[in-house]
């Protein structure tokens, strides 16, 4: 079974498939695009995968809600976030929505389709849809899960300070172990100087 997890979203993984009801008058998505992040093989398939959506209403305002689908295929879609509903302002610009998703496993590494669909929060009505017909950034998306992309183990953040550190750190442990020789062998003679007065 396929996992995700949703950076500040909620959302179950359903299998399922795109409406195809006609489209709502009201509502329409204006504009919406994608962007990938983390692929740590450096492989040329992300983990991450963060959708801008741009919807208008011809009403002043509206609550709305949207689906999210990929397919490996163009033909089957597999529903992966429900978003929460979310208001429109009319035409403004200013009502974006970000859905950010890491996939955790079940998406081997491909080219994947993606699908979003627009539904009306008061009435539950499909509205619209943005996907591949609409725009070419929404197709051929190069994915795998987090399972096939694995992290590196060590990160490094500042090397030349630390570098340079590590290199003088024999030298800092045997003069620091000579310093304390002497300390040693003069206590140790305080001692049996001692023990020589008071014999």
């Amino acid at each position: 079974m396929n996992r995700l997890r949703q950076i500040g979203l909620t959302g179950a993984l359903i299998l399922s498939f795109p409406a195809i009801a006609a489209a709502s008058p009201d509502h329409h998505i204006f504009d919406a695009d994608v962007e990938l992040f983390d692929d740590f093989d450096d492989d040329g398939f992300y983990r991450f995968v963060s959708v801008r959506i741009d919807a208008d209403s011809l009403r002043s305002s509206a609550w709305v809600y949207a689906e999210l689908y990929l397919s490996p295929d163009g033909s089957t879609w597999e529903h992966y976030h429900s978003t929460d509903d979310f208001w429109i302002g009319g035409a403004t610009a200013d009502d974006e929505l970000f859905v950010e998703t890491e996939l955790l496993s079940g998406y081997p590494a491909g080219h994947y389709d993606l699908l979003i669909e627009l539904y009306d929060a008061d009435f539950g009505t499909f509205s619209d849809e943005f996907g591949p017909f609409q725009s070419d950034g929404m197709s051929l998306l190069p994915l795998e899960d987090a399972g096939r992309d694995p992290e590196p183990a060590v990160v490094i953040v500042d090397g030349g300070g630390g570098a340079f550190a590590l290199f003088w750190l024999p030298a800092l442990l045997l003069a620091g172990w000579r310093g304390l020789r002497p300390a040693r062998d003069g206590r140790s003679r305080s001692r049996m100087q001692r023990a020589s007065e008071i014999s």
